[in-house]
């Protein structure tokens, strides 16, 4: 909304419809409520469906990113993973501020506004919510997935996208927790430990990494083992995954001691 605002200079109004009672609860969410703004470090071979965003990471690559950013008097700073968070580290400030600039730039939002249909009208788009219906001259759809439903996705906007002959591709979990047995994790719930984590395709190591693990009720979670998740549900077959918590030593050493 912001980009438009300033590439129009001015001369275009611009609605939001938000279905929350406030916009942004995702960027709220986001790197653990520090807002994970970008990687400094990004690769296409880290990014499915690489074809299509490659050309746009080429365009806007996370340097200018950052660049944007700090016209909006966000400052930014880089983890030792390269991961980009505010300086503040606080989703909250970065929420502000963009809702500071919004109002600045006079766009209107509305909210508790859910987005029934959205139908061609001539050279128009009327867009239907519960409680109006409105004709623009253009529509972007920036709709959640299936996943967060407790922020609000839980697929309406795809539904929408189906009936504009938008085509989708095949939706699988992309950063998700792992469930397991609820009684092989369910004492070890609350515990936090670093392990390499690895999943094999029959003895192949098709995915190796070292991060924190965090063992939760019914499962396991953490960065690592959401980084796993996308492996496994791309999988053409059953993987196996271990995960070795004393990656310090090797086998013999350890049975040694």
């Amino acid at each position: 909304a912001l980009h438009l605002k300033k590439l129009f200079n001015n001369q275009i109004n611009v609605t939001i419809f938000e279905k929350n009672n406030r916009i942004g609860r995702k960027i709220l969410a986001s790197g653990n409520g520090k807002c994970n703004l970008s990687n400094q470090t990004l690769l296409a071979n880290n990014i499915y469906n690489n074809e299509f965003a490659t050309k746009i990471y080429n365009e806007f690559p996370p340097i200018k990113l950052r660049e944007y950013l700090d016209t909006l008097g966000l400052f930014t700073k880089l983890d030792q993973a390269n991961r980009v968070y505010p300086q503040t580290e606080s989703s909250n400030s970065v929420l502000d501020l963009m809702l500071l600039h919004l109002k600045n730039a006079n766009v209107i939002i509305k909210t508790e506004e859910t987005v029934l249909d959205i139908k061609k009208q001539n050279n128009k788009y009327l867009v239907s919510t519960k409680n109006t219906s409105d004709l623009f001259d253009y529509v972007i759809i920036s709709t959640g997935s299936k996943a967060s439903s407790k922020l609000g996705s839980n697929n309406e906007g795809y539904d929408i996208l189906k009936k504009l002959n938008v085509n989708i591709t095949p939706l699988k979990p992309g950063l998700v927790g792992i469930k397991t047995k609820k009684q092989d994790v369910s004492t070890l719930s609350g515990i936090r430990q670093k392990a390499i984590v690895k999943l094999y395709d029959n003895d192949k190591v098709i995915f190796e990494e070292l991060g924190e693990v965090q063992f939760k009720d019914e499962g396991i979670s953490g960065i690592v083992v959401m980084n796993a998740s996308s492996i496994i549900a791309r999988a053409s077959s059953n993987v196996n995954m271990t995960l070795d918590l004393l990656p310090n030593y090797d086998k013999e050493e350890l049975i040694e001691k």
